[in-house]
């Protein structure tokens, strides 16, 4: 006889495209760019524990520590000109650009990197001079990978990495007990993955 399911055992946002190249990747592009977008001031009442979570890795990925009274404008694109995720982010009116490639348990390769770099920098420099521009690699490997697969890359690009662990941390997510939030898709992604 077989065990009977429930919805709560069933992973929603798993990939079920597995013989497709990048798949995963298009999922965590969506989390990600929907979290940027989730820590703007007019989300803070709806879910304030998700809410939270979202600013505190927005800071990380601009080097800001967001306050309550930031005024935070988000719009993301993913996939421009292949680039993975891509956020325009205005804090109290200062314009920050963020370049994001992520990778799901894959390296990095073809100078990716630097060609998407070249191509981020002379859009921004033509359409947003004054903005601070970030670079962010962020994968789901553990740190203790980093050296062998993406240090190179890194160096090359002037691309920073956040790992796994470094995203939960970003949040303030407890590894070992995590505080759920009200949502779950942020639950079932970052929490129960």
């Amino acid at each position: 006889m077989a065990k009977e399911s429930k919805a709560s055992d069933v992973r929603f946002l798993a990939d079920s495209t597995e013989d497709k190249d990048g798949a995963k990747e298009v999922i965590m592009d969506y989390v990600i760019s929907w979290m940027l977008r989730r820590a703007q001031n007019i989300c803070s009442d709806e879910k304030p524990i998700l809410y939270n979570y979202c600013r505190k890795f927005l800071g990380t990925l601009i080097g800001k520590e967001l306050k309550d009274e930031d005024e935070i404008e988000v719009e993301t694109w993913k996939q421009y000109e292949r680039i993975d995720l891509w956020a325009s982010v205005k804090v109290n009116g200062e314009q920050h650009d963020i370049l994001i490639e992520d990778k799901y348990y894959t390296g990095v390769h073809s100078n990716q990197l630097i060609r998407y770099r070249e191509i981020f920098d002379r859009w921004v420099g033509t359409h947003r001079p004054n903005a601070k521009k970030h670079y962010w690699l962020l994968t789901c490997f553990d740190n203790e990978y980093s050296t062998d697969i993406y240090d190179a890359a890194l160096q090359e690009s002037g691309f920073k990495a956040l790992f796994w662990e470094d995203m939960l941390d970003a949040m303030g997510l407890n590894v070992d007990n995590p505080e759920e939030s009200e949502s779950d898709i942020f639950n079932e992604f970052w929490i129960n993955w």
